[in-house]
């Protein structure tokens, strides 16, 4: 027990002393060296760089990796949040190898600012740290970075390609807000949320890659992404959220995998380039509006055999729809309220892709839904010896 207690006593001396070593910042003082303003950590011999007494930032500015204060030397660590913010006549910036944090709001609303190039040393950005930097065209995060901030990128119009490292853990709700001129972005293996809101907006977008290691997309992740024509959703995922592709009117298909069991409200709403959607087994919810406006909606596939409850404005083109379901649950969604308001309901034989390639139905031919022949069975629809079949 009392090894215990010194031990947890320990522990919190060594936070206290941690604490102390970055709260020594004397903001009371603000000192000018060259351009540029700063405060100072005199203890530890560090310098951040802060914001402008009077007037904003303009041109071309480079921070230094270390200044000289009555003969002390700083290292330069630290931008300030706020510390740019509205400077647009910002229009490029430096950092230095020493720099490792970058505050939240730093370069808020730095319209004018067209590059910046970010060093490795960073390992922590803030919030909205490039909110409404509408000139910036293109940047790289460093590999330190382990998440991407709410609003980072926020309204970044003019952002046409952005790589995201492999350390990245998480991308904040709203951090691409807005990107309309970003076409494509690549998602990578690191991370495991995607915040509400992530993508809204971002209307140039056409290809989106989402790795297995996603959990879940948040609500309006990508939202009004008009020019988005296919996604591919991760076994990972389990939740979609709600409004996550509402209005995404390009989208023709969408592969929605075993492991989702929500379907949030107006997930999908308004996809009216979407002709054909495949709801797994594993769904146990779906949310009100999920396929509202869906007006293209002609096939629907249901891998239950028991429906899932739901409300009337789920599917409002029912009526124009054929609905899929598994072999011997065809009068059960007949008596189901709203499922039995399709156009036609048909039984389908259900399989893994396995169980059709080892029996004799891998000599027979092979078509998609659409007519087109193929080699061999794919996931979703495929028309094997002249009968509809579900590969999972």
């Amino acid at each position: 027990m009392k090894q215990t207690t010194f031990t947890l006593l320990l522990a919190m001396l060594m936070s206290m002393v941690g604490l102390q070593a970055f709260a020594k910042w004397d903001t009371s003082t603000i000192i000018k060296v060259n351009d540029l303003y700063y405060y100072l950590d005199k203890d530890n011999s560090q310098a951040q760089v802060t914001s402008m007494p009077s007037g904003t930032y303009t041109g071309d500015i480079v921070i230094p990796s270390s200044i000289t204060y009555e003969a002390k030397t700083y290292s330069v660590t630290f931008i300030r949040g706020f510390a740019f913010s509205g400077c647009s006549g910002l229009t490029s910036i430096t950092i230095p190898n020493s720099v490792t944090t970058i505050g939240n709001y730093a370069f808020y609303c730095c319209t004018g600012l067209t590059s910046i190039t970010i060093p490795n040393s960073v390992t922590k950005m803030g919030d909205a740290t490039f909110w409404n930097c509408s000139g910036l065209t293109s940047i790289t995060i460093p590999n330190g970075v382990t998440s991407i901030g709410s609003s980072a990128f926020y309204n970044c119009k003019g952002l046409t390609s952005i790589t995201i490292p492999n350390g990245v853990t998480s991308i904040g709700n709203s951090a691409f807000y807005g990107c309309s001129g970003l076409t494509s972005i690549t998602i990578p293996n690191s991370v495991t949320s995607i915040g509400s809101s992530a993508f809204l907006d971002c209307s140039s977008l056409t290809t989106v890659t989402i790795p297995n290691s996603v959990k879940s997309i948040g609500a309006n992740a990508f939202w009004n992404c008009s020019s988005l024509t296919s996604i591919t959703i991760p076994n990972s995922v389990t939740t979609i959220g709600n409004y996550a592709f509402y209005c995404c009117s390009g989208l023709t298909s969408i592969t929605i995998p075993n492991s989702v069991t929500s379907i949030g409200e107006a997930a999908f709403y308004g996809c009216s380039g979407l002709t054909s959607i495949t709801i797994p087994n594993s769904v146990t919810s779906i949310g009100d509006y999920a396929f509202y406006g869906c007006s293209g909606l002609t096939s629907v596939t249901v891998l239950n055999t028991t429906p899932v409850v739901i409300a009337e404005d789920v599917f409002t083109n029912r009526t124009n729809a054929t609905l899929y379901v598994p072999q011997g649950s065809k009068d059960t969604y007949q008596a189901a309220d709203y499922w039995k308001e399709f156009k036609e309901i048909i039984e389908i034989e259900v399989s893994g892709i396995d169980q059709i390639m080892s029996n004799d139905k891998n000599n027979a031919t092979i078509f998609t839904l659409d007519g087109k022949r193929i080699n061999k069975p794919q996931k979703g629809i495929n028309i094997i010896g002249g009968k509809k079949v579900v590969v999972k």
